[in-house]
C-alpha cells in the first residue's frame, strides 16, 4: 500500500518479503533527504514507513522507484549472504588453520 501526500510517502512493507534488517539498510540511506520512520503494523507482518521531505519537494514517483530497487538490492545482497555464509566460514577455518603458530 502507498498513500501520497505533498511533503510524505507512506509505504506498508511486508516483512515476509523484506526483513528488518533489509529495510534498515535501505531507508539508512534516504535519511539525507527525509526523515525516516518505520512502525510495526499491530497484528501484521507488515511496516510501515513514513518519508517526510526535508525542505524540498520531491518527485514522489521516483522515490518509489528508488524504494523499489535499493529493497530488491538489498535483499538480494542478504540472500547471497545466507547462502554462501557456510563456503566463506569454511574457506576462514582453512586459512587460519594454515597459518603458523606464534611463537610464546
Amino acid at each position: 500500500m502507498v498513500e501520497r501526500g505533498q511533503d510524505r510517502l507512506i509505504l506498508s512493507i511486508d516483512t515476509s518479503l523484506f526483513p528488518e534488517p533489509v529495510l534498515f539498510k535501505s531507508f539508512y540511506w534516504m535519511g539525507d533527504g527525509f526523515v525516516v520512520d518505520m512502525e510495526r503494523e499491530p497484528d501484521s507482518a507488515f511496516v510501515r514507513v513514513t518519508l517526510q521531505a526535508k525542505g524540498h519537494s520531491p518527485v514522489w514517483s521516483a522515490v518509489e522507484e528508488r524504494v523499489s530497487r535499493d529493497l530488491i538490492d538489498f535483499r538480494t545482497r542478504q540472500l547471497v549472504a545466507d547462502e554462501t555464509r557456510s563456503i566463506r566460514e569454511l574457506i576462514a577455518a582453512k586459512a587460519l588453520s594454515a597459518m603458523d603458530p606464534l611463537p610464546l
